[in-house]
């Protein structure tokens, strides 16, 4: 336990050292911002049944963790992997495949790296809803309801794509861009499961294979409104128009269970990761990527000379 603590920690350092994470936190603020407008402006985030829903805690909880979770399931993944690219261009790759840790150890210091990376970037967002919950809130702040719904909501996205990017990064052909195009299709492929839910309200096992958990708040909405008419996102509502409150108690044990189920699900995928894992064999994987970037490094030392004349022209 002690080494796949500290091989934890390494990943997280390793990652929150990265300009991209501070760009991909302050696109998800922005978005949030943006999604969840003011209601003074006559635009609100959420309406059922025609009724503006008031920005409680529960509801801005419920309207954040979607956005989170549609921004956060696709660029989580291409945060964290690129891991193996790193260690071939550094050399830690020969230095990884010939030490005594098994295989099983790495995978789960890098999995359980990812997701505590990854959670310390929901964390950062939430601090930023809770903002807005401050500025453009209609209740008071509840953080216990915020956390959890984005245990239920976004817990499951950031295990699944923390294991399929160390999935990708143990098996030599998904290594590069092929790995990040079959990873999109993958996940604009779980969109499916709430057409299915939305054709069949009683079916089940599409919501264990929702990561997004859309479909299991769409389902929850459902039941306890017994209604179909949803709106979440920016739209135009009657000032005078009548209100609805969401409740704080509003997800009920069916839909733990559901996210619980798939939470495992997701963590299954660790176990090809495990059993199909390099270990940086030359025959395996090889650094194309380091050499590709080799060479756009010499061509940007080349053409130095070349911006310096150009830098003042514009």
């Amino acid at each position: 336990m002690n080494a796949i603590r500290v091989m934890a920690l390494n990943e997280v350092r390793l990652r929150l050292r990265r300009r991209s994470t501070l760009v991909a936190l302050l696109a998800a603020m922005a978005l949030c911002w943006l999604g969840i407008s003011d209601p003074a402006d006559g635009i609100t985030m959420m309406m059922i049944d025609q009724k503006r829903v008031l920005y409680t805690s529960q509801a801005l909880a419920f309207g954040s963790a979607h956005i989170a979770g549609m921004l956060l399931g696709l660029a989580g993944f291409y945060l964290v992997r690129g891991r193996v690219a790193d260690d071939l261009q550094s050399g830690m790759g020969a230095v990884i495949g010939a030490t005594g840790a098994s295989n099983a150890l790495l995978v789960a210091g890098r999995w359980l790296g990812g997701v505590a990376y990854l959670l310390l970037f929901v964390l950062a967002y939430l601090a930023s809803t809770l903002a807005l919950h401050a500025l453009r809130g209609e209740g008071p702040v509840e953080v216990l309801v915020y956390l959890q719904t984005y245990l239920l909501m976004l817990l499951p996205i950031v295990s699944y794509a923390a294991a399929c990017a160390v999935l990708f990064d143990n098996i030599g052909p998904l290594v590069g861009k092929r790995g990040d195009v079959l990873f999109f299709f993958l996940w604009c492929m779980q969109f499916g499961a709430l057409v299915g839910v939305t054709e069949s309200p009683g079916a089940l096992w599409p919501m264990f294979l929702d990561f997004s958990g859309l479909s299991v708040a769409v389902t929850t909405l459902r039941e306890h409104f017994a209604t179909t008419s949803f709106v979440l996102g920016r739209s135009a509502f009657d000032p005078a128009g009548a209100t609805l409150l969401l409740p704080a108690s509003l997800w009920t044990l069916k839909a733990w269970g559901i996210r619980a189920a798939t939470l495992s699900l997701s963590m299954l995928l660790l176990v090809p990761a495990t059993l199909f894992f390099h270990r940086y064999s030359p025959d395996r994987v090889r650094p194309r990527s380091v050499r590709g970037k080799r060479l756009l490094a010499l061509a940007d030392r080349a053409l130095r000379p070349v911006a310096v004349v150009l830098r003042p022209l514009p």
